[in-house]
């Protein structure tokens, strides 16, 4: 079971945070996670480290109990498929489709 909570996470934070990723340098790996033609390509925790805000992930990574190098590998292994399942037809889902695929 991961300690990586995203279960808190909702639309508009999640869609924050992508475009945080995309403008820190991962728009690529970002764009193949939201679109539905293309499989989604992996990122590391180190790079999630690098492209998020100084500090982020490691005020969530506190929040958890882990150290943030930690935090960030987890998220990195979750945060493509989780991605992928909230934006069908290549779109953040609607506030109630959300809700009915992520479950916040």
């Amino acid at each position: 079971m991961s300690a990586v909570n995203t279960s808190g996470l909702d639309r508009e934070e999640l869609g924050a945070f992508l475009l945080l990723l995309a403008d820190g340098g991962l728009a690529d790996q970002v764009g193949t996670w939201i679109s539905p033609e293309t499989p989604n390509a992996t990122v590391t925790g180190g790079e999630l480290i690098a492209a998020a805000p100084e500090g982020l992930l490691a005020e969530a990574a506190d929040a958890a109990g882990l150290a943030a190098r930690d935090y960030a590998d987890q998220l990195a292994q979750e945060l493509p498929d989780l991605v992928d399942k909230v934006t069908p037809g290549g779109e953040l889902a609607s506030q109630s489709e959300y809700a009915a695929l992520y479950g916040t």
